[in-house]
């Protein structure tokens, strides 16, 4: 019974319960007792004995034995034979848990398949099992210590965390049990999570009703939104959604977010010296309001402006960010400027609700996310990240002393950070002189700071603070007095909060500051302001500092909804007389490059009315240090935004209305946050009982897509080596031109590259560096996406001798669907599968490195490496001809074949045995069709290519987690992998640098995009690699790791030259052409017959053997 023989065993047994039944009861008490001496005792070690016969084995009952034993049993279903062996045996299972004599792997075993046997007998008789446990011996003991176990093993592996995305068998094993069996609710909070999104994740699969606290916040949205509940059919829920509409409704808002977005229009002025204002003209002053169109796409709920950028956060919580980069204060992972918003990768799996950004000092940001959890990058001077250190940090990251307090506010100052938590306790860290906390040394982590009261807002400037409690009845005020920017009737500094008694009682509802002075906003709509009055930053008509708080009478009879405060400018918005949604917006204050909006850069000391903002219904404004942002979305609405109108494609979604689409979707979204919150306690490894994962796998459709992506890329950075780029590799293409076996590019980077560990390969950058045999192309990366394209070409090609793929049946029948695309070609032999290993690999260096392969692969190649079960409809997608005569022989009696002398007369040449078993092959005959049938189509279904498919899913193993791909549909994989199937111009054109005497509006840049625009989809492939070495583009338009440059040359007469191309520098050299159709014909004959990197030493080697 060792563990080499296990397999064998498993076998032996199966076949003899299939012949002798009642060998079970021996078999099944064996195991059982096997599992209880060994838990009872201390293994002894062996006597000495090399060889034991089966009596004495089973005379010694051991943990070994039962382990081998016990997969046939459940495999043979012995458990449905009697309930007492049920519960015997999850009690011996239970033994070994508890156990101090069996290793930690034994005891690992055990747990885990004590927890796949409860999953499946509690689907049975889950009420019964339940009864019974607070009976039996040893699953009684070990739940109510269940808790403190997963709290210790917890403990342990969260402080280990890193590349690991799951935790261990054993913490995920001990989670189910704890979820299956009465329990005293956790003081964990990730537990809690667990059970939770368990309990949502089981009801969802099979279709049954939601526990009460996943769906209350959900109906207490309804009827706040004054929804009828009872109409949304939140009892019979699951009955009106079936799980192919719950998928076409999570397509619809992942593949056409805008449709579920309430429309908003965003406004910009100032400086946009580094693309703070993310304007497409190149402008550094914007003097006037412009709209943004690239803001107002985002649809954002709030915008956030920092010092020289700009922080954009939607309403899916995702968070954008441009403008200057050094310090880090982008969270983008450097500190390159960014003229254009960029996606904030990092935090894409994450629900953000507010981000805070500092206007002064070195910049750098807070964030919120749905949690409450504290996130924190950019300058680490001072400490004011909350890490422990002064650090820069590149990437948001979790501000850990936070983690469990839900916090609720927060504010940047120059050197320091303050937040708050729901509980109202203010929290304060950075530069000493301005915490609160009168402290001899910077604070490095968050910090208590009690006050009598509970907090509701707070606000941080260059040097001062201003705290509200909930109420607003009482404000505090410390920090540094210059100017009487405290409030407190003098210019005295302050290291402790004193209260501002001029406001108490007032009622105040928001406070900002600028870098030396004050605003605060009543209840009822009026402003005060105090402090540096400089540039007439504080309203009144001069520039002299006011000590206190003082109204701003010029905006005294208007409403103020809103107010924000640059380093040196203000911006109001006051309700307007037009209307209830109708507003006016003033500003004031100092006004270098136009940042208050007036058209010219003269200083305002008394709020103006910006004229051309009337009737734009601007709701929220946000001041960055010198540009300000206006948008149209209220901070809050009566009722959510709902789908206008339903796209014709998603048909199954028509005869709903608006309202339950829109709850139906928040539910899912709900769902999926649940489940990437308490995914690492979830066992969707593959190869393991299909009960571990409570279903998780069948609804992998519905899951957010960048959530997946989000988790991968975690692992992914965490998994690099230290090296940008791999080892370097010798391809040489005279000798992959010749045909001949084992010598195509594929064939010759798959032998020189490191076998079996490809550790080497998990470079940041390129898996590995180039040298063209005869070629003098240095690689900077032109050589490396070069030969990536030709190793495309190589293994779809009819003529490659070691072509991985073949064109699908319906592409040589020229019939059905997917007649372009490629299926699996079977091994030539054992040692060819020696290069589906390394295309597996080949696949993960694409995904690693977010280098996209032209491969035109059917769905069904997909769905079978993913290990989705494939339906007939799937095979005739790629084999329809196969498919209809298979269907043909299965109702051919219906066609008047009745007999085995007629069925005899047909042409059945093409119909050869099957093999069905070693040395057994299955003839067609007339009365064994039906099965002849059915075991063709498994064939094809599921046993072609399966050692193939093996050795691929063993390379990729080696460069990704495949257990993360658990939760990838197929269509997602094909975009890691493949990227986007049609190159969309317009991704490439925002993210295009002009060089020479290129502008994006010269004419030459028009005729540019509008030939690219005209061009077929092998030419537009032609001319990426032409210009990139790539055929395709990213899925992500923010994986687009390089600028596109177009750049002039200064050949003359221009109209003789072709335009040339660096590929490692993404960069197009087009000579000044006299006219659109000269470019066309150069361009063109230069992305067909250009497309090699140096070829003249090839050429000549070539030429030569010709001759």
């Amino acid at each position: 019974a060792g563990a080499a023989c296990q397999d064998k065993l498993i076998d032996m047994v199966g076949y003899l319960l299939d012949c002798h039944p009642a060998l079970a009861k021996l078999l099944m008490e064996q195991c059982i007792n096997g599992f209880l001496c060994s838990a009872a005792k201390e293994a002894k070690a062996e006597s000495g004995k090399a060889n034991h016969s089966d009596l004495e084995s089973i005379s010694s009952p051991s943990f070994e034995l039962s382990q081998a034993l016990l997969p046939s049993l459940i495999k043979q279903d012995s458990l449905k034979v009697n309930d007492i062996w049920k519960q015997r045996l999850v009690d011996s299972l239970a033994a070994c848990v508890l156990s101090v004599h069996l290793t930690s792997q034994q005891r690992s075993w055990a747990t885990l398949h004590l927890s796949s046997i409860c999953l499946q007998l509690f689907s049975a008789d889950g009420e019964g099992i339940v009864e019974w446990s607070k009976e039996a011996k040893y699953i009684s003991k070990l739940i109510p210590i269940l808790s403190d176990l997963i709290h210790q093993q917890f403990r342990i592996e969260s402080s280990n965390s890193g590349e690991k995305i799951f935790f261990s068998v054993y913490l995920q094993s001990l989670a189910t049990i704890y979820y299956l069996f009465p329990h005293e609710e956790s003081q964990s909070k990730e537990i809690r999570s667990y059970c939770l999104a368990t309990s949502v994740v089981r009801s969802l699969a099979a279709r049954e009703p939601f526990c009460e606290e996943f769906t209350a916040d959900i109906r207490s949205l309804a009827e706040q939104s004054g929804e009828d509940v009872e109409s949304l059919g939140y009892e019979d829920n699951q009955k009106r959604w079936n799980l192919p509409m719950d998928q076409e409704l999570s397509t619809w808002r992942t593949e056409q977010p805008s449709d579920w977005k309430r429309p908003v229009s965003v406004i910009g002025f100032g400086c946009n010296s580094y693309g703070q204002l993310t304007h497409e003209e190149d402008e550094e002053t914007i003097l006037e309001p412009i709209s943004t169109p690239v803001m107002s796409q985002l649809a954002p709920q709030m915008v956030c402006g920092g010092n020289a950028c700009t922080f954009v956060v939607t309403q899916e919580g995702l968070v954008y960010a441009s403008g200057k980069g050094d310090y880090m204060r982008l969270g983008l992972g450097s500190s390159d400027n960014s003229t254009s918003l960029k996606l904030l990768r990092s935090l894409q799996a994450i629900r953000i609700e507010k981000v805070a950004a500092s206007i002064g000092s070195y910049g750098h940001a807070l964030a919120i996310d749905s949690q409450g959890q504290l996130w924190s990058w950019g300058d680490g001077d001072h400490g004011k990240l909350g890490h422990g250190n002064t650090e820069q940090q590149k990437y948001p990251k979790i501000v850990s002393t936070m983690k469990r307090k839900e916090v609720v506010e927060i504010s940047c100052g120059y050197t320091f950070s303050m937040c708050v938590t729901k509980k109202g306790k203010l929290y304060s860290w950075g530069e000493r002189p301005y915490l609160g906390h009168n402290a001899p040394e910077d604070y490095t982590v968050p910090t208590h700071l009690p006050l009598e009261s509970e907090i509701g807002s707070i606000a941080c400037g260059q040097g001062h603070s201003i705290i509200v409690s909930r109420d607003g009845c009482t404000v505090w005020t410390f920090g540094d007095g210059s100017n009487g920017r405290l409030g407190l009737g003098s210019d005295e500094s302050h290291s402790t909060p004193r209260k501002m008694q001029v406001l108490q009682d007032v009622g105040i509802t928001q406070v900002e500051i600028g870098s030396d002075f004050s605003i605060a906003r009543t209840n009822s709509g009026k402003l005060y302001s105090w402090g540096c009055g400089a540039f007439g930053t504080l309203g009144h008509g001069d520039c002299n500092d006011r000590l206190v708080p003082t109204t701003i009478y010029a905006l005294e009879d208007y409403c103020t909804i809103d107010v924000s405060c640059g380093a040196s400018h203000v911006i109001a918005i006051t309700n307007s007389s037009a209307g209830e949604d109708e507003t006016e917006v003033f500003g004031w204050g100092q006004n270098e490059q136009g940042k208050l909006g007036l058209g010219d850069c003269a200083a305002s000391l008394t709020p103006k009315r910006i004229a051309v903002l009337s009737g734009k219904s601007v709701q929220q404004a946000c001041t960055g240090s010198n540009h300000t942002i206006l948008w149209t979305m209220k901070k809050k609405y009566s009722k959510p935004y709902y789908p206008i109108r339903i796209p014709t494609k998603f048909g199954r979604l028509h005869h709903k209305k608006p309202a339950e689409l829109y709850f139906r979707a928040h539910l899912l979204q709900k769902f999926s946050q649940l489940v990437y919150k308490a995914l690492p306690f979830f066992n969707i490894r593959p190869n393991q009982d299909r009960h571990l994962s409570h279903g998780l796998d069948t609804l992998r459709a519905l899951l957010h897509t960048p959530g997946k992506i989000s988790l991968l890329r975690s692992w992914v950075a965490h998994t690099n080596i230290d090296r940008d780029v791999g080892p370097t590799i010798i391809l040489n293409r005279y000798s992959a031109r010749k045909g001949e076996p084992g010598e195509t590019l594929f064939a010759q980077a798959a032998k020189q590259l490191p076998h079996p560990d490809v550790r080497s390969l998990r470079a940041s950058k390129r898996a590995w560096k180039v040298q063209f045999a005869g070629e003098g192309a240095d690689d900077v990366g032109g050589p490396y996406n070069e030969s990536v394209s030709e190793m495309c070409l190589e293994l779809q090609s009819p003529k490659s001798p070691d072509a991985l793929f073949k064109l699908s049946p319906n592409g040589r029948n020229r019939e059905g669907d997917n007649q372009d695309r490629y299926i699996l070609r079977p091994a030539k032999s054992q040692s060819a599968l020696k290069l589906y290993r390394f295309f597996g690999v080949f696949m993960g260096v694409s995904i690693r490195t977010k280098n996209p392969l032209r491969l035109f692969l059917a769905p069904i190649f997909w769905k079978r490496l993913l290990r989705i079960p494939v339906t007939l409809e799937d095979l005739a997608s790629v084999d329809q001809a196969f498919v209809t005569t298979f269907r043909y022989l299965m109702d051919i009696d219906q066609y008047g074949i009745v007999d085995e002398e007629s069925f005899n007369l047909l042409p059945l040449e093409p119909f050869k045995p099957l093999n069905i078993a070693p040395n057994v092959e299955l003839p067609l005959t007339f009365h064994n069709r039906k099965e002849y049938v059915q075991r063709a189509i498994d064939l094809h279904l599921d046993k072609a290519c399966l050692e193939e498919f093996q050795a691929i899913r063993e390379g990729m193993e080696q460069m990704l987690p495949l257990s993360l791909f658990s939760l990838f549909t197929p269509q997602e994989i094909e975009n890691l992998v493949c990227g986007a199937p049609v190159i969309d111009w317009e991704v490439l054109k925002v993210n295009t640098m002009y060089k020479g005497s290129y502008t994006e509006s010269s004419k030459q840049s028009k005729w540019l995009w509008e030939i690219l625009d005209s061009m077929n989809a092998e030419d537009r492939a032609n001319f990426l690699r032409f210009v990139w070495g790539h055929t395709r583009l990213p899925a992500d338009p923010a994986d687009i790791k390089q600028q596109f440059i177009v750049q002039s040359s200064n050949c003359s007469p221009p109209d003789q030259y072709l335009p040339s191309a660096q590929t490692c520098f993404f960069k197009v050299v087009l000579p000044v052409y006299s006219s659109k159709e000269v470019l066309r014909e150069k361009l063109t004959y230069a992305i067909r017959f250009c497309k090699t990197i140096d070829t003249d030493d090839y050429a000549r080697h070539e030429v030569a053997d010709a001759f």
